[in-house]
């Protein structure tokens, strides 16, 4: 079992959120777990490359939610939302 905290960060792929996981790793602190749609996109292969764990999520699905931030420890979780708004 790893120390390590578990991090998700909802919108990984994103340009934001990619940033956010990849420090994280980097990092070497933390596990992190990102979460998003498409799972088969180039930026989701390009992060799990780079170490992030990935799971698909449908935000109106509330036991893929739980199932996204529970770990055997929900002490050792940090979750972050990602999500950038736009208005031109």
């Amino acid at each position: 079992m790893s120390s390590k905290k578990v991090v998700v960060v909802f919108g990984a792929t994103g340009w934001q959120g990619g940033s956010v996981a990849r420090a994280l790793v980097k990092s070497g602190e933390y596990s992190v777990r990102g979460v998003t749609r498409d799972l088969h996109s180039e930026k989701a292969q390009r992060l799990v490359r780079d170490g992030v764990d990935l799971m698909n999520y449908d935000l109106n699905d509330r036991l893929v939610l739980l199932l996204s931030v529970v770990d055997s420890s929900l002490q050792n979780s940090i979750i972050f939302f990602i999500k950038l708004i736009f208005s031109l």
